[in-house]
């Protein structure tokens, strides 16, 4: 049992590695840095920006920035000001709004000065 176990944990590390191989051919060929561009544009930035819009909205409105600001005095000794409560409140929330509204309202990716959208043709 004990080199069962080990000979499938080196199947499952050969397998990672070997998808792994696969990927990064993707990245080294012509279009690679297109599809780089495209992940790192539609995956990874807007996730964030989702991520940090409901957090800003939980903790401030769902846990409450009174309760919050009463921890604050707890752990510092003085109440935050009202222009951070403000910002807890209202101006987060908003411009994380406005950027992911803005950011997904982008379609193109530029590369070479050219825009191309995302099926892959040249939109100029």
């Amino acid at each position: 049992m004990h080199k069962t176990f080990y000979s499938l944990k080196r199947i499952k590390h050969s397998s990672l590695s070997l998808k792994n191989s696969f990927i990064s051919v993707s990245l080294l060929l012509q279009g690679g840095i297109y599809f780089f561009q495209l992940v790192d544009h539609f995956a990874a930035s807007i996730s964030i920006m989702y991520l940090a819009f409901f957090e800003v909205i939980a903790i401030s409105w769902f846990y409450g920035g009174h309760r919050l600001a009463k921890n604050v005095r707890e752990m510092t000794g003085r109440l935050p000001s009202q222009y951070i409560q403000f910002c807890w409140w209202v101006a987060a929330p908003a411009l994380l709004m406005v950027s992911l509204h803005s950011h997904v309202r982008e379609d193109n990716i530029k590369m070479n000065l050219h825009e191309v959208g995302c099926g892959g043709g040249d939109t100029d």
